[in-house]
């Protein structure tokens, strides 16, 4: 069995080779919810999960699995910030300065950067923050930026959908 976050990442790791019927997590849109899926397959299982992560992951699935199903941890990837990401995002955040600018935040790095940008570029708009999911919103929030949205859904779709809810909310 393999556990994943979301249908994207269902997708990926069925075009790795993985039987379909042996992937779950495709309708998981987030790690708590996915815990709560484990948790309800593998209760009683005595060996440990391989736990495949970034090296920057959150603590909601070993904090939900803790006592419950014991986890073996092995970091596959790590997520940073892309080198000339401040210069273009300040150049694109700068274009929007007169105005009102979205920032939509699909990961947790590089949001601490982001926010200072926009703190130094925005000084006569309003900036709206939409985040991808609950890890990019406490991420924001516990920079001291509460978005505007969060995604129902953690994809594109979901991101779109609570934008345009917020702007049409906002219009009337």
């Amino acid at each position: 069995m393999v556990y994943t976050v979301g249908p994207a990442t269902s997708a990926a790791v069925e075009n790795l080779g993985f039987r379909g019927s042996n992937v779950y997590g495709s309708e998981c849109g987030t790690g708590i919810a996915l815990a709560a899926l484990i948790l309800a397959h593998c209760s009683a299982r005595t060996k440990p999960l391989l736990f495949c992560n970034s090296a920057a992951r959150g603590e909601f699935i070993p904090a939900a699995l803790a006592g419950k199903v014991a986890l073996e941890e092995l970091v596959v990837y790590e997520t940073r910030v892309e080198d000339g990401f401040a210069k273009a995002f300040a150049d694109a955040v700068g274009e929007h300065s007169d105005g009102t600018c979205w920032v939509v935040v699909f990961s947790p790095t590089g949001v601490e950067k982001a926010i200072e940008i926009v703190r130094e570029t925005q000084q006569g708009s309003k900036t709206h923050w939409a985040a991808i999911g609950p890890t990019t919103e406490s991420q924001l929030v516990g920079l001291g930026r509460k978005p505007e949205v969060v995604a129902a859904r953690p994809s594109p779709e979901g991101l779109w959908r609570a934008i345009a809810g917020f702007v049409e909310k906002e219009a009337r």
